[in-house]
């Protein structure tokens, strides 16, 4: 029984982000990360995107209003 844990857990584990897995206090990130193995990269959009800075269909507007409010910082 132990093995198979092992392999489902292998499985779900991605071998490049093993932090997400070790650190279980973060239940609802490691629920999402393992299933969603290709989506990784789409995870790490949703993160900033619960934040509210940044949305894939607005992120072209707000890059521009920030070029135009505060060019300067983004530069």
């Amino acid at each position: 029984m132990a093995t198979t844990t092992t392999t489902s857990r292998k499985r779900r584990k991605p071998p490049g982000s093993p932090p997400q897995s070790s650190s279980p206090t973060i239940s609802s990130q490691s629920q999402n990360h393992p299933p969603q193995k290709q989506r990784s990269s789409r995870t790490i959009i949703v993160v900033p995107l619960k934040n509210g800075k940044i949305k894939p269909g607005i992120l072209c507007q707000w890059k521009q209003q920030q070029k135009k409010k505060s060019w300067e910082n983004v530069e």
